[in-house]
């Protein structure tokens, strides 16, 4: 078998990016593991309206639900905000995932499910016990990607997480968030139509978990957090988890996933068209996307590691002027913007939550 290009991994990242080069008229094959697109669910499905633009769907073809603030908890202190418009939705990400993988399928290209790459062999893939080569490999194989490791790379490091869904209790426009709740990154609570979905990151994440909800069947996951240092090798391209392409902040892939999919849609027709380097794609999501996952390294290195009872001195300090301000510049996958603006006009107020921060 041949092909254009082959895809290793059928998520919403390597589906879109197969949908791209199928409709421009590549040959393309969609390797994934599983028995069924979307399944097993591991993530907690509220995207940013931008999610939407760049795939091209409407949130209410994935039963989206409306997100337009969030109230952080921190022990028994609080503080909310919300939007007049929508901000995010929550929605059904296994619907999500097939209705990419059937815009890919509709494109042309071709999915194989229940296949497994194992390794390289020279031009080739074994695709479990069968030789398949294609021009280019592209690894959208997640957060243990063998493709990555083919090429010998790395993320940082990989943090669990958990996640049940039980009936809703809380404001159904607004996500609960618990920073650094018993000693994980953030755990959440984020509405779902008649639902909610409780979650934690990071630590003993189903131990917290539990305490935030004792009912309901816990569904387990991984992230990867910290960027490859090179997404190309020879005729081989990593896009999404694989390559770390995550916020740090907030753990979201889909956004840098699916924006460094575009990106890598044109760099492959260039080069299958035209013989440019897929070099280019390096450094067109770096430029793109890279400072900005850069620049939430830090923010996880600061915010995620400064303890609950700091998050509760900071959490009492905000006031109606900072609620503003995270409301005009709030950005779920740009939150370094919140950040800057934070420091340009409230310089006295960004002090005193570093103060806060250093001295509990």
């Amino acid at each position: 078998m041949k092909y254009d290009v082959l895809i290793v991994g059928g998520g919403p990242v390597g589906c879109f990016l197969g949908a791209l080069l199928a409709e421009r008229g590549f040959s393309v094959l969609i390797v994934e593991e599983h028995d069924e697109i979307g399944e097993p669910v591991e993530c907690a499905g509220l995207l940013s309206t931008r999610v939407f633009e760049v795939a091209g769907i409407s949130p209410m073809k994935v039963r989206g639900h409306p997100i337009k603030g969030a109230k952080v908890i921190a022990s028994n202190s609080s503080f909310e905000f919300r939007a007049k418009e929508i901000k995010a939705y929550s929605v059904d990400r296994a619907l999500f995932d097939k209705i990419l993988a059937n815009r890919a399928e509709r494109g042309g290209a071709e999915i194989l499910l229940k296949r497994r790459f194992r390794k390289m062999m020279g031009d080739s893939a074994l695709i479990d016990g069968e030789e398949v080569k294609a021009k280019i490999y592209v690894g959208a194989d997640g957060v243990s990607s063998v493709m990555r490791r083919e090429i010998g790379e790395s993320v940082k490091k990989i943090v669990g997480a958990s996640q049940v869904e039980i009936e809703n209790e809380i404001d159904e426009e607004i996500v609960e968030i618990y920073p650094c709740f018993s000693n994980t990154y953030f755990a959440w609570k984020i509405p779902f139509h008649e639902n909610m979905r409780v979650g934690a990151v990071g630590g003993d994440h189903s131990h917290a978990l539990r305490k935030l909800c004792s009912v309901g069947k816990i569904s387990r996951g991984a992230i990867p957090i910290g960027l490859v240092r090179k997404s190309v090798k020879k005729n081989i391209l990593l896009v999404g988890d694989s390559a770390g392409h995550v916020k740090p902040s907030s753990f979201g892939g889909i956004y840098p996933g699916l924006k460094c999919a575009e990106i890598a849609s044109k760099v492959i027709e260039a080069h299958l068209s035209e013989g440019a380097p897929l070099e280019a794609y390096e450094k067109a999501w770096r430029r793109e996307i890279g400072k900005e996952l850069r620049k939430g390294m830090l923010i996880h290195r600061i915010f995620h590691n400064i303890g609950e009872e700091r998050w509760r001195k900071i959490v009492e300090i905000m006031d109606e002027e900072m609620m503003m301000l995270i409301l005009n510049y709030g950005d779920i996958d740009y939150p370094s913007r919140l950040i800057r603006e934070a420091i340009k006009k409230r310089p006295l107020k960004i002090m005193k939550i570093l103060l806060r921060m250093i001295f509990i």
